[in-house]
């Protein structure tokens, strides 16, 4: 009776700290589960934020390239202002030029009808002076 009583308390022992042990290990396992989820998870987010960094470089560089590229198109704008500004001044000093040309033309043909004139009423002075004395 008594060896019947240990074993059956070894018996029962055995079967308790067996339970206890498959306990611990369906815990364990599942902790395993969590840590292999959770670095899986992680390892996504690392992914994304990196993908995140990926296009904001790429934006940031697509920006600079489209300053630089309208950098360089204000400065040809500019330079076309510059020859065109440069050509309307050429343009406005051969006007100016011509204009004064013109003006001294018309002023020496004024001088010369003034000249005329003035010859003229000398002639007739003349004329007339010769005529009286006659």
């Amino acid at each position: 009776r008594y060896l019947f009583s240990c074993l059956l308390l070894l018996a029962m022992i055995h079967f308790i700290d067996g339970g206890r042990q498959k306990r611990e290990t369906k815990e364990i396992s599942v902790l395993d589960a969590d840590k292999n989820q959770n670095k899986r998870t992680n390892q996504n987010i690392s992914t994304i934020f990196l993908n995140i960094a990926q296009y904001i470089k790429q934006s940031s560089e697509n920006i600079v390239k489209l300053l630089d590229a309208d950098k360089n198109q204000n400065k040809r704008t500019n330079q076309r202002q510059v020859k065109k500004s440069t050509k309307e001044k050429s343009i406005e000093k051969d006007i100016e030029a011509t204009r004064l040309k013109h003006q001294r033309e018309q002023s020496r043909r004024n001088r010369i009808n003034q000249l005329r004139f003035d010859f003229s009423e000398l002639r007739n002075q003349n004329t007339n002076q010769t005529n009286g004395t006659e």
